[in-house]
């Protein structure tokens, strides 16, 4: 029995996509049409269709666009596209107010080009492009994609070998120098460094930064990138380099060597029994800074112990964990996100 895809809205022949969204717009005039960006969603063979439309629902709340998703199946019997448009609208005292624009297209079969001119030929050209990645870099990748694309999302927390992927990715900024990479691991540490950050101005903190001996990290396996990313951003932002002594245990230990002499020993603590990134600790002899996640609540405890008594004590806002809401923040936030990429050599030395 055919599979029902009445939630992507019309079924419309592939050459008579734009000529179909002319035609929604002329017959509801109440709508108005609001675009500032490309934004596509690529996967493949995940039957994700239905997932993603409801991720450009919510998105499109906050962030007008043209909105393509895109889904490969790469082992479909022959070569086919399907398409479907639809409309994503906001309402306003009890009417439509703006709406964005949504095409879908299942791809049955590869063949070299298929994905790039389905998705090229589909796009608003005077507008930029983002695309979120799900999963893998796969050939379609450098075929298709980066060298024209302005903003590249993807979760580092999805790959069973990021190693691989981050060497394509290496790859293709060496070739696309300008291209704006986010990943979403990265983001999911944003509250966490604002938090550490806060706990660091601390002046008594402050004078014995030159004293850290240990860092230490809790995270579940699924976010082993998020957590090796905020022991980049830590160190390199405090100028450790990695020692020739690299440990290597169930987990992740490494030992870094201070600049002004002396070592840190870092190490990580991967467990089922955390849903999440969930800790960092700094332990500088007489005071440990400590940032960790309240599993019960979307909130941060960020704490100064000083000679065993806590001085500080105080919540701070989470970060949200499901992808839609961290592609919400980054996208309102923007910018080139030039911390990752200063960030990224040491993650990946780390990695």
């Amino acid at each position: 029995m055919p599979k029902d895809y009445s939630y992507l809205g019309k079924k419309v022949p592939v050459e008579q996509v734009d000529k179909e969204l002319r035609m929604l717009w002329e017959i509801d005039d109440e709508a108005t049409k609001a675009s500032l960006m490309n934004f596509v969603i690529y996967s493949e063979g995940s039957d994700s269709l239905k997932a993603n439309a409801e991720a450009i629902g919510k998105i499109t709340q906050e962030h007008a666009c043209r909105a393509i998703i895109m889904d490969l199946d790469r082992d479909g019997p022959k070569p086919n596209v399907h398409a479907w448009i639809t409309a994503h609208c906001n309402l306003s005292g009890g009417k439509k107010a703006v709406c964005c624009e949504q095409v879908a297209f299942k791809l049955d079969g590869y063949t070299p080009g298929i994905v790039r001119h389905t998705l090229f030929s589909h796009l608003e050209s005077d507008l930029p492009l983002v695309l979120w990645w799900q999963g893998d870099f796969s050939e379609s990748f450098r075929e298709s994609f980066h060298a024209s694309v302005n903003r590249l999302l993807f979760d580092s927390g999805e790959w069973v070998e990021p190693v691989t992927q981050f060497k394509k990715l290496s790859l293709a900024l060496e070739e696309s120098p300008t291209l704006i990479i986010q990943d979403l691991a990265w983001t999911r540490t944003y509250q966490f460094r604002i938090a550490l950050a806060a706990l660091v101005d601390q002046p008594i903190v402050m004078k014995r930064l030159a004293q850290v001996q240990a860092i230490h990290v809790k995270s579940s396996q699924r976010t082993r990138t998020s957590a090796l990313q905020l022991l980049a951003w830590f160190t390199s932002l405090s100028s450790y380099q990695p020692s020739p002594d690299l440990i290597e245990t169930k987990g992740d230990a490494f030992t870094m060597l201070k600049p002004e002499g002396g070592e840190v020993n870092i190490t990580t603590e991967y467990s089922a029994a955390y849903s999440s990134l969930c800790e960092i600790e700094i332990n500088m002899g007489d005071c440990i800074l400590r940032v960790s996640k309240e599993e019960d609540r979307p909130l941060l405890l960020q704490q100064v112990i000083l000679n065993g008594e806590s001085i500080v004590n105080r919540h701070c806002p989470a970060d949200r964990d499901d992808p839609v809401s961290l592609i919400s923040s980054q996208l309102s936030r923007g910018g080139k996100n030039s911390l990752f990429r200063k960030v990224l050599p040491t993650f990946l030395e780390l990695l």
